[in-house]
């Protein structure tokens, strides 16, 4: 049964940043230019030293925090309903001690964010003429740049429907920005929260310092000044998990999805990274920490909450890769995201399996790094620290930026699960936004399920016209 208030390894980011849109002018004046970089990454997370996941067979006992205190720990989060607890200052004697029949493991810690991206500035939007409300998704002034949106028939169903503000998103990610023109009253600020301290203690601490959260949230949902997002007015929140750096714990994902399921109400939960954690049995903790996803993901499910994951970037084949498995995408009953390309190819980059991805959306492909024709465009966070992102910071620019990778596939689908739940007033349960979604879409790969797309591309406007209220 859904609940709902109104408030209250290898770690591998699935976005490879290329350019960045941060001017005004009357139109685009000339395609950008700059050199490619694919979206991949280190595939292998390390376990952290004095950080340590605990998987308990039953609740958490009233006097666990004391216990973990006595041994000079202490606790950073503790999950009761699913029996997972985070602990720091622990040597692993004292964690395994402490543990005793239960299972205990190190922590992952991982770069979430490619090391090496490139930026460049360049002048192609105008200033909308009125930042003070969101305006209709089809009068975005960047629509006919958004082969994205066309691609699954996103148009097409606006014409028609909307969202509603109490369907709520939970971006998982190195938090929004709520002074962008496009994000801005759209993200609930109360139940927004940060798992990582903000660079130079900005506040409110989920300010995303980096600007992957921004994009993201942004193809989720935008006032549609500039560039449209797939479900209008639904509500967005920041879940900080990745500093300005885009590092962060598997733990902060884990109590991030937990925190949005108990506290935030969220509806559904994107999170566009991926961990391929090691699933052998003597690998430091990596069973474990499987545990512990998997009862977060399942335990969100079972509260109505719908999860989508991207797939990640690193062309590889998650059902035979024998030695990890790709975290959060490959744990519990959720939508694990693969990438197109413009043309509806399977992306290049793309992670595929059939036993993992469920279906597919646009992220961006091609062999012309920076064109509009063949890369996503999103928004640029107004108070990113990055010395490479400098023109989003501008007074007044509001910047975007050009951008590839399964981080933006993700988003797509988060965006049509709102915008779906949003006709059935925020009380479709997991289970039947996941049917729906995957019966509405369209199967480009071999007839059923295929490595590559799942059961297929998603399409907004079938999954919307063939569902009845």
């Amino acid at each position: 049964m859904k609940t709902r208030g109104h408030v209250l390894g290898c770690v591998s980011t699935a976005l490879s940043i290329v350019v960045v849109v941060a001017g005004c002018s009357d139109s685009v004046t000339s395609a950008p230019t700059t050199r490619q970089v694919r979206p991949t990454m280190s595939r292998v997370a390390d376990p952290t030293v004095g950080r340590h996941v605990f998987v308990l067979s039953g609740n958490v006992p009233a006097d666990f925090a004391d216990r973990v205190a006595a041994r000079g720990g202490s606790i950073s989060s503790s999950m009761s309903e699913i029996g997972v607890v985070v602990t720091q200052g622990l040597s692993d004697a004292d964690a395994t001690a402490l543990a005793g029949k239960d299972a205990v493991a190190p922590d992952y810690e991982a770069q979430w964010l490619p090391p090496d991206e490139a930026q460049l500035s360049a002048d192609l939007f105008p200033a909308p003429v009125d930042m003070t409300s969101a305006k209709p998704p089809l009068r975005a002034l960047a629509l006919s740049l958004q082969w994205n949106m066309f691609q699954i028939h996103a148009p097409e169903a606006w014409v028609t429907k909307t969202g509603i503000p109490d369907v709520r998103v939970a971006i998982l990610d190195t938090g929004l920005d709520p002074d962008h023109v496009d994000q801005r009253g759209l993200i609930d600020r109360a139940a927004s929260t940060a798992f990582v301290a903000s660079a130079r203690n900005a506040q409110p601490a989920w300010l995303d310092d980096n600007t992957h959260g921004t994009f993201v949230g942004g193809i989720v949902t935008s006032n549609d000044s500039v560039t449209a997002g797939v479900a209008p007015n639904v509500t967005l929140i920041a879940v900080k998990v990745l500093d300005s750096l885009g590092r962060g714990f598997l733990s902060n994902l884990i109590t991030g999805i937990y925190y949005s399921t108990v506290v935030a109400n969220a509806h559904v939960i994107n999170m566009s990274l991926g961990s391929a954690v090691p699933k052998n049995v003597h690998a430091p903790g990596g069973p474990t920490v499987l545990a512990a996803m998997n009862r977060v993901v399942n335990f969100a499910k079972s509260h109505g909450v719908l999860l989508v994951s991207a797939a990640g970037n690193e062309f590889t084949d998650l059902q035979h890769d024998r030695n990890f498995v790709q975290l959060p995408c490959e744990a519990g009953v959720q939508l694990c995201v693969s990438a197109t390309g413009r043309d509806d190819t399977h992306a290049s980059y793309s992670n595929f399996g059939t036993s993992a991805i469920n279906v597919a959306a646009p992220g961006g492909d091609g062999p012309a790094p920076g064109s509009l024709a063949t890369w996503i465009v999103g928004l640029c966070s107004t108070h990113t620290v990055d010395p490479r992102l400098a023109g989003c910071r501008l007074p007044n620019r509001n910047g975007h930026i050009l951008a590839t990778g399964t981080s933006a596939s993700a988003p797509h689908v988060s965006g049509l699960a709102a915008l779906l739940d949003s006709q059935f007033g925020g009380q479709l349960t997991a289970s039947k936004m996941i049917t729906l979604i995957e019966q509405g879409a369209d199967d480009l790969g071999k007839p059923g399920a295929d490595q590559f797309f799942g059961k297929g591309r998603i399409n907004v406007f079938n999954t919307l016209n063939t569902t009845p209220p």
